[in-house]
């Protein structure tokens, strides 16, 4: 994918402001944000591995999850921003800035929108506003939540944005989350331990701004078979 990042960064001020949160959404959001950590950390007996691989970056990075539940992006967020002080940008689906029960969360995170056709100029230019600020970007490779618990065929933007930003992406496993909200429960079910394994950044600093499809199939493999190791999950779609 060949972006010029230049242009791009210079006409992101061009952009209007973000609307500002009303006096109700912002304290909607800061109780959400406290209650996801509570739950994550007293209620499941919540466990964070591998920080350390991620402490000493010293640029802006991409996070990769498999994704279990509704609860991934909350708990992640909020963990990273109440514990380290630093903010996860998320993509999220379209459809979910007009869910009923969603909508004001994914705006007070600041989520990037990503169409049905995928990530148009706009969005791309806040990711690399975002990372050049060295910011966090959270994708879900997989883009959509898991039916039982296993790991889905990943979409492979993730590197087309990994070699535009020029930044690694860290693989993150997450554990025991779609057992306490799977799929097909409206509501959580349950509570168990849950745990969020960091493994070791990726680094794409030498691969061409214009790989091949088969390079991307098998790159995009490679960074979901470090995903399925921090879980124990075999990547099936290689």
């Amino acid at each position: 994918m060949n972006i010029n990042q230049d242009k791009i960064i210079e006409s992101v001020f061009l952009e209007e402001e973000e609307k500002k949160l009303s006096i109700f959404e912002h304290v909607f959001f800061k109780f959400t944000q406290h209650f996801s950590v509570r739950l994550f950390e007293k209620l499941c007996q919540g466990e964070i591995e591998g920080s350390e691989n991620i402490a000493n970056l010293n640029s802006g990075f991409i996070i990769a999850c498999n994704h279990t539940s509704y609860l991934d992006w909350l708990v992640l967020f909020s963990l990273f921003k109440l514990r380290y002080n630093k903010e996860i940008t998320f993509l999220a689906k379209e459809k979910l800035f007009k869910h009923v029960l969603f909508r004001k969360l994914i705006k007070a995170a600041k989520c990037i929108k990503v169409t049905d056709s995928g990530i148009n100029i706009s969005s791309m230019r806040k990711i690399l506003r975002t990372t050049r600020n060295n910011g966090i970007i959270g994708i879900f490779p997989e883009g959509t939540r898991t039916n039982n618990g296993e790991l889905l065929k990943a979409k492979e933007g993730i590197i087309k944005i990994a070699l535009a930003a020029k930044v690694p992406i860290v693989p993150v496993g997450l554990q025991g989350f779609y057992e306490i909200w799977p799929r097909n429960k409206l509501f959580p079910t349950r509570l168990r331990k849950c745990k969020i394994k960091i493994g070791n950044p990726l680094y794409f600093d030498n691969l061409s701004d214009s790989l091949s499809d088969k390079d991307i199939a098998q790159h995009t493999s490679g960074i979901m078979k470090n995903i399925g190791d921090l879980i124990n999950k075999s990547y099936n779609y290689a």
